[in-house]
């Protein structure tokens, strides 16, 4: 989890591009809705929204049940009180070596999930849902074009969008898109394991946080990869409402060209894209793969019976 969260950190004083994505957005936004009244939410927006507050309360609140796993069980791996041969005859009465142990563990915790939390909230989930937005105030205005000039426009419009959308992917395509289709999968894989078989074995309040991490990762695979999969469909719609708008449109040839240089938008990782069976495949694999531990688990439990 943490290499996950680590692959998500980002530099803010050798790497600028992520604030550059969140400045052209407000600037874009700025010029779009010049004179319009104020727009809708729609239901991926709050969707996402309530995903980002859901993430902000449970921050603190894993770096907490952490802390409270450690303290009553400090055998627990990989935290590096397991390592030591005495962490079974651990005693917190008296201020030592460990208690300092716990804290660092405590610091790495909070400060790895608060140094990762932007980049994915305000750069990945929040530019995803712009660029949903974006479509839904194009096609809007698709509909309501008339002449030669406002069917130019529009394809503006769609080519400003296609330029936000290549920055947010040179931003995400790298570490940050491919380390959530990996890393939250996993450990859902993981803490659904861990609920199901280990419920008698880990002590209330630290096997609190397992559960949470596995309602969190199933809410973050459903709300991020379907807006995220929306992307491709949409554009697609909205070129093919472009298409049939200008059928009886003056100069018709012209406007053909410039929609044909027009391309389909695609929230990319490594060299693949999110398309709309991305979510499917992913809890299917989660879990098939969380079936196949317990399955494995019991059968090893049987033979030592």
């Amino acid at each position: 989890m943490y290499l996950m969260l680590n692959c998500w950190r980002g530099n803010y004083g050798l790497d600028i591009s992520q604030i550059q994505l969140i400045n052209s957005c407000m600037n874009f936004e700025d010029y779009i809705l010049q004179g319009q009244s104020k727009i809708r939410l729609s239901l991926e927006a709050r969707g996402m929204a309530g995903l980002v507050q859901l993430l902000q309360i449970t921050i603190p609140l894993v770096a907490l049940c952490l802390l409270i796993l450690i303290i009553f069980q400090p055998c627990t791996p990989p935290f590096l009180l397991s390592m030591s041969a005495k962490c079974g005859e651990i005693k917190w009465t008296h201020i030592g070596s460990t208690h300092a142990i716990v804290l660092f563990e405590l610091w790495m915790c909070a400060q790895i999930f608060n140094g990762a939390a932007p980049t994915v909230f305000f750069v990945c989930f929040a530019g995803i849902i712009c660029l949903l937005n974006y479509f839904q105030l194009l096609g809007a205005s698709i509909q309501e074009s008339r002449c030669l000039e406002q069917y130019q426009e529009n394809i503006r419009f769609y080519r400003r969008i296609q330029i936000l959308e290549k920055h947010m992917n040179d931003i995400t395509n790298v570490y940050i898109l491919p380390a959530l289709i990996i890393g939250v999968p996993l450990l859902q894989i993981v803490s659904q394991y861990v609920s199901i078989t280990m419920h008698d074995d880990i002590p209330m309040p630290g096997f609190v946080l397992f559960p949470i991490m596995s309602v969190e990762a199933i809410i973050t695979n459903v709300v991020v990869f379907t807006p995220a999969s929306w992307v491709n469909g949409r554009s697609t719609r909205i070129l093919a409402r472009y298409a049939r708008k200008i059928t009886h449109c003056v100069r018709k040839s012209v406007v053909v060209k410039e929609r044909k240089a027009c391309t389909m938008l695609k929230i990319k990782f490594g060299s693949n894209y999110v398309d709309q069976s991305t979510p499917l495949v992913i809890q299917n694999f989660c879990l098939n793969q969380t079936m196949s531990l317990i399955l494995i688990n019991t059968s090893r439990r049987t033979r030592q019976k």
